[in-house]
């Protein structure tokens, strides 16, 4: 994998492609192949399944030049929706790259959907079918976003009535962030490479959450269980309540909990420490190969050690 990715930096020099979208397209294209890797391709077929350094970079300096003729063009970059929302229950469905999403309750009767600052409002399908609404790019080569909508940060804004239930919502994103205000919510799943997560005020039932590289911000949130897991990253949650279980999962990464409570805490940490702050679980299950799990609280409550399994670290509460 070294090889092929010092060989394509290298063709993506020849071709004068600026710095910050080589070192972009190299670390993309490094999380490819490493998740290829752990599917079970060889090195030896790398080029087999990736294209050779020199065709890649080729590709993608006609995309540039693509890139760049469409910005000399005059071309509308924001357009609205609107949906008219028949029940009281609806569902989400996002699948984008290079966007910011927004989504909270609106005053409205109707569902809003707005996106901003486009680099082709033709590459979006936005839908409203049987109570779902679906948002989504049109697939194209994935490196293409390296050369259009990443410096343009496109945002898209959603406003949902204040009285309707999202039943679900579900969300696959690279390079962008989400941002969730003030929901009531069954079920929450986002799925992000490069972004962060930030949600207020939210009610659900479950909240799941895969993130490599990004941020995870989580305030005055009630739900049933909350499961996350991190890749280089931190997570904060404060003034939460967990009726079930908080088990979260962080590689290169802190984790804080201020005014937390839950049933069952599981940690499985790899080169990250844990701080807790009047945080009150019942019991905990906590596995570390490098790091520590602290904890503060002003109230005596016991909490349960339930098991632990640490290379180098420990449980430290102090109440």
């Amino acid at each position: 994998m070294k090889n092929f990715l010092e060989d394509l930096k290298k063709e993506l020099s020849k071709r004068n492609i600026a710095k910050d979208a080589i070192d972009d397209i190299l670390k993309d294209h490094e999380d490819m192949i490493k998740e290829a890797l752990e599917d079970g391709l060889s090195e030896e077929d790398l080029e087999k399944r990736f294209g050779t350094p020199e065709n890649i970079a080729e590709s993608l300096a006609t995309e540039e030049e693509t890139v760049e003729q469409e910005k000399e063009k005059n071309i509308d970059k924001d357009q609205s929706f609107e949906f008219e929302c028949k029940q009281s229950e609806m569902s989400i469905q996002v699948e984008l790259t290079n966007e910011d999403i927004y989504i909270k309750p609106t005053e409205y009767k109707n569902v809003l959907v707005n996106i901003e600052n486009a680099d082709d409002l033709k590459d979006y399908i936005v839908e409203f079918n049987d109570q779902t609404l679906s948002i989504t790019r049109k697939k194209q080569n994935k490196m293409f976003s390296f050369f259009s909508t990443k410096a343009k940060n496109t945002k898209i804004y959603i406003g949902i009535p204040a009285e309707v239930l999202i039943k679900s919502l579900i969300s696959k994103q690279t390079n962008g962030d989400v941002v969730l205000k003030k929901l009531n919510t069954k079920h929450i799943s986002l799925n992000l490479v490069n972004g962060d997560i930030d949600i207020k005020e939210v009610v659900a039932e479950g909240l799941k959450f895969h993130i490599v590289n990004g941020d995870i911000e989580l305030q005055k949130i009630k739900a049933s269980t909350l499961y996350s897991s991190q890749v280089s990253g931190d997570l904060e949650i404060k003034n939460s309540l967990i009726d079930g279980n908080l088990e979260v999962k962080t590689v290169s990464g802190d984790i804080e909990l201020e005014e937390v409570t839950c049933d069952m805490f599981e940690a499985d940490s790899v080169s990250g420490d844990i701080d807790g702050k009047e945080f009150y679980p019942k019991m905990i299950r906590f596995k570390s190969l490098s790091g520590d799990l602290n904890i503060k609280n002003k109230e005596k409550k016991e909490i349960k050690i339930i098991k632990k399994s640490t290379l180098s670290g420990d449980i430290n509460v102090d109440i």
